[in-house]
């Protein structure tokens, strides 16, 4: 019989997204399926990217996966650096990128 591994045998990795507020319910669902991972050795890290609204990023850093905290920070949508949005979204995985 082999023996199960032990968490830090196991490799870690990083679920990582950007998010905003007009997408809560797809992040909500996100977040209830990560709940349902067998696999033990992860972190979750959501950046948020709404503009001018705390609201959301306060409920984000409230939300946990597996009863462990999310990583949560915000990413600024600078409209005159980023003016459009698929560059926003690949700065901000160059933030996540640089963060793992």
């Amino acid at each position: 019989m082999t023996e199960p591994k032990r968490p830090n045998m196991i490799p870690r990795v990083l679920l990582a997204c950007p998010t905003s507020i007009r997408h809560k319910e797809v992040c909500e669902k996100w977040i209830e399926h990560l709940n349902t991972l067998t696999y033990i050795n992860f972190d979750v890290c959501l950046v948020d990217t709404t503009p001018d609204n705390d609201e959301y990023f306060k409920l984000l850093q409230t939300k946990k996966v597996k009863d462990k905290s999310i990583i949560t920070w915000r990413s600024a949508w600078d409209k005159v650096k980023r003016p459009f949005s698929v560059q926003m979204l690949a700065d901000v995985r160059q933030e996540i990128q640089e963060y793992f």
